[in-house]
């Protein structure tokens, strides 16, 4: 998804002032410039120090991705957590896999009302975007999952997701010899558990970040130039007299 910016001023615009429910739009406008910036921060790609690891940074302002003392994020396992991410075998009719609802193409989020599963099924829910997932203490549309590692294993059991169990899940990946040399690289040895499946898809998720957009230049590298005026007036609206941050917090 791509963004225009919006050029500054507002030349060729009427003049509304004096029009009963219509003199409040160009506001509205500009609250709408900011939200859309803020979203479009999710999308564009990270180009700062410091890293998450080696060869994954952070975009300017973010603070370091938090990390499990007990998973600690390492190349090997990351990339054995991207083959399994990828992997329609963790589902029981071998058909879905987790980037068949986060889609990269879309943000890592899908594009309909309610996600399809195994079977043609449809969820109980929209599958929301995972960029940047590793900074919220809870996750799930009803934060039920205590973070990443906690998360995988929800969409795996549903029954209208990926159908599958925790023993399931370890057969099918056992089943596949090209994983053998990935586990050894990422854990030691060959030997396949549900904790490592878990841990390594939970690794890779966690350098998902992206960030670097027009606002995140504008409000932490203090670059007023990257919004036009009429997002500054809607940031301004957004934080003040709209009350939009009273709900919709940024910090």
């Amino acid at each position: 998804m791509r963004g225009e910016r919006v050029e500054q001023g507002q030349q060729g615009l009427p003049d509304v002032s004096g029009v009963p429910g219509v003199a409040g739009v160009p506001r509205l406008l500009g609250c709408l410039a900011v939200a859309l910036l803020l979203s479009l921060g999710a999308l564009a790609a990270a180009d700062s120090v410091p890293e998450v690891m080696p060869g994954h940074r952070l975009p300017q302002g973010f603070p370091p991705v938090p990390v499990p003392a007990d998973n600690p994020l390492t190349p090997t396992k990351v990339a054995l957590g991207e083959r399994l991410f990828f992997d329609p075998a963790l589902s029981s009719d071998g058909k879905i896999s987790c980037s068949s609802c986060h889609l990269p193409e879309h943000a890592f989020g899908d594009q309909v009302s309610f996600s399809i599963g195994t079977g043609g099924q449809k969820g109980p829910r929209n599958a929301p975007s995972i960029l940047n997932a590793a900074y919220h203490p809870k996750l799930l549309w009803d934060g039920a999952s205590q973070g990443l590692e906690d998360q995988v294993r929800y969409p795996v059991t549903h029954p209208r997701e990926m159908s599958m169990t925790n023993t399931k899940v370890v057969k099918a990946v056992e089943a596949q010899a090209d994983y053998r040399p990935l586990f050894a690289a990422a854990y030691g040895d060959e030997k396949v558990t549900w904790e490592r499946v878990r841990d390594a898809i939970a690794s890779f998720e966690r350098t998902l970040v992206a960030g670097d957009s027009p606002f995140d230049r504008f409000f932490f590298a203090k670059d007023t130039s990257a919004l036009p005026a009429p997002a500054r007036r809607g940031w301004e609206l957004f934080q003040g007299k709209a009350g939009c941050a009273e709900c919709h917090r940024f910090t």
